[in-house]
């Protein structure tokens, strides 16, 4: 997966509503099309994609909201996520701590 599908699929295929709404069928969408890139983000896979403004906010993205939509019906599995999600903020070229 490249961050570009993560963006067309985003910007593109969904209108802007469809991004805060509650949908069981584009939560499965998302789980179905794009649970192998969630899994690799959970195991911060992702970091070269921080190379790339358009890479950095696919990254985001999948984290933050990949995430929520993948695991709506359980919260507490989010946890994995955040600390990668954070680490995704930090200045291209830093390192977290």
């Amino acid at each position: 997966m490249q961050p570009q599908s993560i963006l067309q699929f985003w910007f593109e295929e969904l209108t802007a509503k469809q991004h805060f709404v509650k949908d069981a069928a584009l939560d499965e969408t998302i789980r179905a099309r794009f649970g192998d890139t969630l899994e690799a983000a959970a195991r911060c896979e992702l970091f070269a994609w921080r190379a790339t403004a358009a890479g950095r906010l696919a990254e985001i993205i999948v984290l933050d909201q990949f995430s929520r939509n993948a695991t709506r019906r359980a919260p507490l599995r989010r946890t994995r996520w955040r600390w990668c999600w954070r680490k995704s903020w930090w200045p291209v070229g830093k390192t977290a701590v």
